[in-house]
């Protein structure tokens, strides 16, 4: 039996509480639905990305627990300690062959206006520990060098892709001007003791 238009009306008004309630559950319910959806979307990249830096976690620690530093015999066999440390680090005292070797690579490496100058070194924190090689300690020098230079970008990419292992960059900032792009750069020196190298 249908129900007529004034009973509807009477229970509509007898139960309009109950239907308000309804009408905001099925709001909140669609609304819950769309924003689960929109979540999803949005989470699968970073699931993804999770998933990659777990499986390059997982290798990293593979190759850690299999290597092995080189015992004495091998280490002989490797070759003479010193020759390995001039390649990573100066003798203390080099200052000034670290800021002509510095000077000349960047106008090398096509950067103009040239000027440097010796800092304090940067916080320990910004520059990568070097250890050892073999017995000889290598250490980040009391001092590092401030480069101030002028160029392309391609001639400053150029210049730090060059590096020397003796030099690490601490800083870097860049500024645009109207006459041009200037370079602030401070690089850490590497050295070991006189008698080490």
């Amino acid at each position: 039996m249908p129900m007529d238009r004034d009973a509807f009306n009477r229970w509509l008004r007898l139960n309009a509480q109950r239907v308000q309630v309804a009408a905001v559950a099925i709001v909140v319910l669609g609304a819950s639905v769309w924003i689960g959806k929109q979540s999803r979307a949005h989470l699968a990249p970073l699931e993804k990305q999770i998933s990659d830096l777990r499986a390059a976690a997982n290798e990293l620690a593979r190759w850690r627990a299999g290597f092995r530093a080189p015992d004495a015999r091998e280490a002989t066999m490797l070759g003479d300690d010193s020759v390995a440390v001039r390649s990573v680090a100066v003798p203390t005292g080099s200052r000034m062959l670290v800021a002509q070797a510095v000077a000349r690579q960047a106008e090398q490496a096509g950067l103009t206006g040239v000027r440097l100058s010796f800092v304090p070194p940067p916080d320990s924190a910004t520059v990568p520990v070097r250890g050892r090689v073999g017995n000889i300690p290598i250490t980040v020098a009391k001092y590092a060098v401030s480069l101030d230079c002028s160029g392309s970008f391609a001639a400053a990419l150029a210049f730090v892709d060059h590096l020397p292992p003796t030099l690490a960059m601490s800083t870097l900032g860049v500024v645009t001007q109207t006459d041009g792009v200037r370079y602030h750069l401070v690089l850490s020196v590497y050295e070991v003791p006189n008698g080490g190298g």
